[in-house]
């Protein structure tokens, strides 16, 4: 049923009305949360709205959100969620005809969309000719659109993103190139940034559209329109050399890099912060815009030992490392007309350069400066899943099994039989269930036995808790989702910074001795296998462990309030620059 869109000229009753609503919130509230606003536009003296009450009910944290919707329960409000809102939460109710009809939200104190309402109504009450203004167009669209809700809200959003503007209210844009386990860490980032009230864009290939949009992220495409996954696998399979293999993919990775420059540099326009993921994309184009950066940083040999006394040899190979990187980047700023660098280190920002990757497995350098910071690893615990009734009997059949994910690494451009049958014939030789994902054009054609079954796209946050260990290619996101579901590894890296995860996983204590890709046999995963199954309890052990330890990190929630610091920080900047401060 369409709604009808109604706008009244103020009316000196909301006041009470609001009042009334409070004091029967606070019969059951008022001991655990900090206060109400009145917020929207009944709020604001003197300005036509709908007769509507909107209402913020502030909590000094999540944790006491259980207890509100407790107590909200034996009032008659029901618990409806963030509907798709991130940083509040909404409460519906029937009858209450006592009452104004009103709209019922919980926010933290902290949450970015209670700042927005709150320095919405406060500067309307503060700008009487704004308030008007807005009054005017709101019943201009009232009359307009009288049975159009969509459009109503379309035709006073520019008034409402031009106030937005004027206070200050923070655009976040973030710009990532490769495989979904590069995608992903971006996805919970933005997530957490979006819960705390920041507008966030996320730019990458055509073909992530889907997996971003489904996480509520205003997606930027960004470069041609390939599947990246195959052509990393094409790359990538065409040597078992790490070096070679992982050179090859950072070119290919940087031509389209080099080639999207100006699309990155029109959706950098506007922001008030880039964050340069660890591709560095958006570091030239903000500089060139004059726009303030953070920095993510995944491989950690890539960053500079700024407080070490250096010898001639650090020097020398430092130096020519150095240059190789900012060779790629000097051709983005010739671009520009800009000076080239020596480093990609002076392209990188002074602020802050974010680690996602728990101090439980990686140990901070001592020689780095303070701007890099180690968050904890970046996830989403509430990532939900359902598996279908196949994949359900077979868990149910038997003991866990072994879990197959080679990432890229198993997307085949062409069936590769012979590659598949090698794991097959080691799990059966080792008497191992197991799950097998990717492999999808060789299992096109292929009769896995009983003990065996195939999968697609499942979430690895679902997928490697029903499994007894993983082998894996080690990729930053997949190797992180290991220690993050406690499950121990048997890495089989294919390029070189796969290999650098695969150490750290080996160092902890969580993972067999490594395969490298050219010894890649059906005899070296049986030994990987018999070698799992000797030390399993022990690496089972400190996989657990390392697990419990990550979720005390919050890495997002850490990351969130280290960006939010750049972000005040950049605020206070600007008002002395403008004589505010």
């Amino acid at each position: 049923m369409r709604k009808h869109v109604v706008v009244q000229p103020y009316d000196e009753a909301w006041k009470t009305d609001f009042i009334n609503i409070r004091d029967e919130l606070n019969s059951v509230l008022e001991d655990i949360v900090l206060g109400i606003e009145h917020v929207g536009s009944t709020s604001v003296e003197g300005l036509s709205a709908k007769p509507v009450i909107d209402i913020d009910v502030v909590i000094e944290d999540r944790t006491y959100l259980p207890s509100v919707i407790s107590a909200l329960q034996k009032i008659g409000y029901t618990h409806e969620g963030d509907l798709g809102v991130p940083g509040r939460e909404a409460f519906k109710y029937e009858g209450k005809e006592h009452l104004r009809k009103h709209h019922l939200y919980v926010c933290d104190k902290d949450a970015k969309e209670l700042k927005r309402h709150i320095a919405f109504r406060d500067y309307l009450r503060s700008n009487p000719d704004a308030a008007s203004e807005y009054g005017r167009i709101k019943e201009e669209g009232a009359r307009m659109f009288p049975w159009d809700i969509d459009k109503y809200i379309e035709h006073k959003s520019s008034f409402i993103e031009t106030v937005y503007n004027r206070l200050g209210l923070e655009k976040i844009a973030m710009f990532t190139m490769g495989t979904r386990g590069d995608v992903q860490p971006y996805i919970y980032l933005s997530k957490g940034l979006m819960k705390n009230g920041y507008e966030v864009t996320l730019g990458s290939h055509p073909c992530w559209r889907g997996l971003i949009e489904a996480a509520g992220i205003e997606f930027a495409p960004v470069g041609p329109d390939i599947d990246i996954e195959k052509e990393a696998s094409v790359i990538r399979g065409k040597t078992s050399n790490a070096m070679l293999s992982m050179i090859r993919c950072m070119n290919f990775i940087m031509k389209i890099i080099r080639d999207s420059s100006h699309e990155v540099y029109e959706l950098c326009k506007g922001k008030d912060l880039i964050i340069v993921t660890h591709s560095m994309m958006g570091a030239v184009e903000a500089g060139v815009l004059g726009i303030p950066t953070v920095n993510v940083t995944l491989q950690t040999e890539m960053i500079a030992e700024k407080l070490k006394e250096k010898t001639f040899k650090d020097r020398l190979i430092g130096g020519m490392i150095a240059r190789q990187v900012a060779k790629a980047y000097n051709k983005i700023r010739k671009q520009y007309g800009l000076k080239p660098v020596k480093t990609a280190d002076e392209i990188m920002s002074d602020k802050l350069n974010l680690i996602p990757v728990s101090k439980f497995v990686l140990d901070r350098n001592p020689y780095w400066e303070d701007k890099n910071v180690i968050t904890g690893y970046w996830f989403d615990e509430e990532e939900e899943y359902t598996p279908d009734d196949n994949m359900l009997a077979f868990l149910n059949e038997g003991d866990k099994p072994v879990i197959l994910s080679l990432g890229a690494m198993s997307f085949e451009d062409r069936a590769d039989k012979a590659k598949l049958d090698m794991f097959v014939n080691a799990f059966r030789k080792t008497g191992c269930r197991a799950i097998i994902q990717g492999f999808q054009k060789t299992l096109a054609d292929y009769e896995l036995p009983d003990s065996m079954i195939a999968c697609g796209s499942i979430p690895h946050s679902w997928l490697f808790r029903q499994g007894k260990f993983v082998i894996h290619h080690c990729g930053f996101g997949t190797a992180a989702s290991t220690l993050i579901c406690g499950i121990p590894s048997i890495p089989v890296p294919y390029v070189l910074d796969q290999l650098g995860f695969a150490l750290q996983l080996e160092k902890a204590g969580v993972a067999t001795k490594h395969i490298d890709a050219k010894d890649l046999t059906e005899e070296t995963v049986i030994r990987a296998i018999e070698e799992m199954y000797n030390t399993y309890a022990e690496k089972k052990k400190n996989a657990v462990s390392i697990s419990d330890n990550i979720r005390t990190e919050n890495g997002v929630t850490e990351a969130v309030r280290l960006i939010t610091g750049v972000m005040d920080n950049n605020i206070k900047d600007n008002e002395r620059v403008n004589g505010n401060g």
